[in-house]
């Protein structure tokens, strides 16, 4: 049985994307919003991979990039997240 993810106001079958693209829509589902850092941790790739596919799903508007703003000083930090 096909596993999916609901985001931006649709159903998102197993292979319908990457299996890689696929396992991160199911930690941010999971998960709530996460840095490419936070990402990079769970799913054990490294940073570049899983920046290509984080583009990959915010160009396919699967999910969207936000800015986290905290109390420290210096850049703020972005957040990924399903687009709901």
């Amino acid at each position: 049985m096909s596993q999916y993810i609901y985001t931006n106001e649709m159903y998102v079958l197993e292979g319908e994307v990457s299996d890689l693209q696929f396992e991160i829509l199911k930690v941010l589902d999971r998960e709530g919003p996460l840095s490419r850092y936070a990402l990079m941790n769970i799913l054990n790739r490294s940073s570049s991979t899983v920046h290509e596919n984080l583009v990959k799903l915010v160009t396919k508007n699967l999910i969207h990039e936000q800015v986290s703003y905290t109390d420290k000083k210096g850049r703020p930090q972005y957040v990924f997240k399903l687009k709901l």
